[in-house]
């Protein structure tokens, strides 16, 4: 009879690693039948149909197996990963405690008690269990992988870039520790390394999607136009059902347009393709990973877009359940929202507005992203008592959640539309008052944000026109901004390249705000100004970069060698030049903001500046306006005559850069701003159904 059990196992075990399921669990069950309660046969029974997807089944058996023989770990290590599969986490954790006990050497177990841990959102039990694992067998490189991914969610970059190097030390063929170490390279904006990294996964699998995926939106930063369609065409080819994707090819857009007609034609183009789709698939917890297309770069097009918004958030609006509204606080909690990547922004423009902000009559809260918001926001804070932080998950239904716990009264974004997070956070109704303001100067198109708060001198008197929240118009721009570190002694015109024998005009803009409308501007003062140079400043991204260019190389070909593209530098190397050049030329459409304008008053420096009818276009305006001074034109041509005849008269100039500093002192440290802004937020607050 045992020969004969023995033939029929060894039988069993070898259809069951053929993988020809169905003949092993009849071998299987036979021997049941003929020797009953034979737990490596019980086990093994339940491991096919673990195997199989039917983990009910795979428990039932190898609880039985237990039940017979309780001291085999390998069981326990087995049953868990059933439970785990199931999602009955708990249950899990149990398996596997029961698996180490017996054997705690056993890396299999650690690793899988690690990896429920992890899914139950215990991070550092995770993190301990991997470590575990590894001292078990240090060649065990899955736990490598995973260590890092828990590391990557904790925002210890550095740590988990050093997980995903060991992984790959053991396994060069580890195609997802390759994408997340491109992840992270991307991250410190080591763009070359990550590239290399997405590319390598792709090597190991080609039709990987999330390394095309990375690589499509890493390459459409860049500027790379061709590079980022090349790979959202992988991505369709892929995956050809994916909605997303598709979406995205037909309206993806090149940083740097020719020309006026081709933004026309672009934005032809997004009305058909929004046309086209009636929804637009959402995932809360991929929304990271996910290609959307939320045209944060319409901004620079010069365009009213209140109706592109609109249309694209209404393909989400059925995909995103409204969040149910709490009652108010006694005291208005108010929740200052700041992703990642902008948070230095944030800090020069709103950090005084906070730290101002009477903490009797609000709780302020930060809400920030991990792992670096609080580190860099924090020191940035003058007044940083009674400021709490909150930092957010990088999965959009994890950070929802602890938005929600906070119970804010109001949250305010400050910005819109720049990344998928802060897009996509404000369609879930956080809090009963949401609003946003001028950190990104145009509307969100979403029904749930309420207000844009702004200031009567930004706005045109028919700008209620271009947004879908309702404008609020305070008297003061609402900014408390500090005296920029401005150099008593910058360092002289030769050491960036340049000579005091030319008129200096210095347009400090990110290029992507550069119009092509803006190209008549610089032609002109070329041409009415031979002593001119006109200079510009490198984007991060080579590419975009050289795209304006060569836009300015055929529109102001004769003049080409007086367009000065200057290297990117620190802040006190900026503000030494910016004291130094003539005139600050406030670009078209999209202009400066509080940092380029207060920087360049604080230097004496005149701005130009053309204000349109769009928000975005209007801030040196409303500033010169609350101060009493005017330098701003109504036409191209009187924008190049302003601009020259500044820079050729050293008297008018001079007097001008007195005026303007000694003026400009009442838009710093403004606490009427502050008190107006707050006075309407408490309002708000109060009375969540004026909306």
């Amino acid at each position: 009879m045992k020969n004969y059990l023995d033939q029929l196992f060894s039988h069993a075990t070898s259809l069951h690693q053929q993988g020809d399921f169905k003949n092993a669990q009849a071998s299987y069950k036979q021997i049941l039948r003929d020797a009953k309660g034979h737990p490596d046969a019980l086990h093994l029974l339940g491991l096919t149909y673990a195997q199989q997807g039917n983990f009910e089944e795979a428990i039932r058996y190898i609880s039985q197996a237990i039940q017979v023989n309780s001291s085999n770990a390998m069981y326990h290590y087995n049953l868990g990963e059933a439970y785990s599969r199931m999602g009955q986490l708990d249950m899990a954790l149990k398996a596997y405690d029961s698996s180490i006990n017996i054997d705690g050497n056993s890396p299999q177990s650690h690793f899988g008690k690690a990896n429920a841990l992890k899914k139950m959102g215990n991070l550092l039990g995770a993190k301990t269990g991997y470590q575990k694992t590894l001292e078990c067998n240090p060649s065990f490189f899955q736990a490598y992988y995973n260590w890092g991914n828990v590391e990557q969610d904790m925002g210890n970059y550095k740590t988990a870039m050093s997980c995903y190097e060991k992984c790959l030390k053991i396994n060069e063929k580890h195609n997802l520790a390759h994408n997340n170490l491109g992840i992270m390279f991307q991250h410190w904006d080591r763009n070359d390394e990550a590239i290399s990294h997405y590319e390598k996964s792709i090597e190991i699998d080609p039709k990987f999607y999330s390394a095309h995926s990375n690589l499509a939106k890493l390459y459409e930063n860049m500027g790379e136009f061709d590079k980022a369609k090349k790979y959202y065409q992988n991505l369709a080819s892929i995956s050809p059902n994916d909605i997303l994707v598709n979406f995205t090819l037909k309206t993806l857009s090149p940083v740097i347009f020719d020309s006026n007609d081709s933004i026309d034609n672009y934005h032809q183009e997004v009305h058909k393709a929004l046309d086209e789709y009636n929804q637009l698939s959402f995932q809360p917890d991929k929304v990271s990973e996910s290609n959307h297309n939320i045209f944060s770069d319409m901004i620079y097009h010069g365009r009213d877009v209140l109706s592109i918004k609109k249309k694209l958030a209404e393909k989400y609006t059925d995909f995103i359940p409204a969040t149910p509204v709490r009652k108010p606080n006694t005291i208005p909690h108010i929740g200052f929202v700041v992703t990642n990547g902008h948070e230095g922004v944030f800090n020069k423009c709103m950090s005084g507005m906070i730290s101002q902000m009477d903490k009797t009559r609000f709780k302020v809260s930060v809400v920030c992203s991990q792992p670096n918001g609080k580190r860099i926001i924090e020191p940035a804070l003058k007044k940083k008592e009674n400021v709490d932080f909150i930092e957010l998950h990088t999965r959009l239904d994890y950070a929802a959640q602890q938005i929600m716990d906070a119970k804010f009264d109001v949250l305010y974004y400050w910005e819109i539309g720049t990344d998928t997070i802060n897009y996509f956070l404000p369609f879930l109704r956080l809090a009963a008052v949401q609003l946003t303001s001028w950190g990104w100067p145009t509307t969100s198109g979403i029904p749930n944000v309420d207000y844009f708060v702004s200031s009567k001198h930004l706005e045109i008197d028919t700008a209620d026109d271009h947004y879908s929240e309702k404008l609020v118009r305070l008297d003061h721009i609402p900014v408390y901004y500090y005296h920029p570190p401005v150099p008593d002694e910058p360092k002289p015109l030769q050491e960036y390249g340049l000579s005091n024998k030319n008129n200096l005009y210095l347009c400090a803009q990110n290029l992507k705000k550069v119009h092509p409308d803006f190209d008549e501007i610089v032609l002109g003062i070329l041409e009415k100004d031979p002593d001119g140079l006109v200079l510009f400043i490198d984007d991060k991204h080579p590419k975009i970069t050289q795209s304006l260019k060569d836009r300015l190389a055929k529109t102001c070909t004769q003049h080409q060698d007086r367009i000065v593209f200057l290297p990117r530098m620190s802040e006190v190397d900026y503000l030494g030049l910016l004291a130094q050049v003539d005139v600050a030329l406030d670009t078209l459409h999209y202009g400066g903001g509080a940092n380029t304008c207060y920087d360049a008053f604080i230097c004496g420096t005149p701005v130009v500046s053309l204000p349109g009818q769009f928000h975005s276009s209007r801030y040196a305006y409303a500033a010169y306006q609350q101060i009493g001074l005017d330098y701003t034109v109504d036409s191209i041509e009187s924008y190049v005559s302003k601009a020259v005849e500044i820079a050729s008269d050293a008297v008018l100039r001079n007097t001008l850069s007195i005026e303007l500093k000694e003026k400009s002192s009442v838009l710093f440290e403004d606490q009427s701003a502050v008190n107006m802004f707050s006075d309407f937020i408490e309002q708000a607050a109060k009375n969540p159904e004026l909306q």
